[in-house]
């Protein structure tokens, strides 16, 4: 006994007899040998230093910067390589991307961009995009978020202060407004948007 099924049976579409490019016959274009065009890779680097530089206003800052993107830090934003730079430069010990509360496995998990130790107790340093951070119903959460946060420990120290530093602080040509929100927020000064 067969069973009929409610379901009508598709006709087969005309005009596609074979998909071409997939298969055995499809091959792959050669990968380009970066070394045989070394001026192209210098060309794409010192692009990338100019708009660093121009965006910073300091030479010196976009190079380590740079550095840091390539070779420590892959995953981390421009205006948190720069936040690193400054905890560096001033040899206070700090965390980058340290988990609280599980991290990325539990749900209400989170990872923090930089943890400073303050002595008696830790500050986070939230780095906040302009965009990201100002969208509906995302400001809420990082409220939500801080209050989690209050009173619990990392590195067996309280969490004593959560600052949010910006972007459009921290990616400015000039020096002293940069220099400022950091030691605002080494002070325990939040200067906010």
């Amino acid at each position: 006994m067969t069973l009929a099924s409610p379901l009508k049976t598709l006709k087969k579409p005309k005009g596609l007899k074979r998909l071409r490019g997939l298969g055995p016959s499809h091959k792959l274009p050669p990968v380009p040998d970066l070394s045989v065009e070394p001026e192209r890779v210098a060309a794409a680097t010192d692009y990338a230093l100019q708009r660093m530089t121009n965006t910073l206003g300091d030479e010196k800052l976009a190079k380590r910067v740079l550095k840091m993107k390539e070779n420590e830090y892959p995953n981390a934003t421009f205006p948190e390589l720069v936040a690193i730079d400054y905890l560096k430069r001033r040899g206070v010990k700090w965390g980058f991307q340290v988990w609280a509360l599980g991290g990325r496995k539990i749900k209400g998990g989170q990872v923090l961009d930089l943890i400073v130790d303050m002595g008696g107790g830790v500050a986070i340093w939230e780095i906040n995009g302009n965009y990201w951070h100002n969208r509906p119903g995302k400001m809420q959460l990082d409220k939500a978020q801080k209050f989690a946060l209050m009173g619990i420990e990392i590195w067996g120290k309280p969490v004593t202060q959560i600052l949010e530093l910006w972007e459009s602080r921290i990616m400015t040509d000039r020096t002293s407004v940069r220099k400022q929100v950091f030691d605002m927020a080494m002070s325990g000064i939040e200067l906010g948007q």
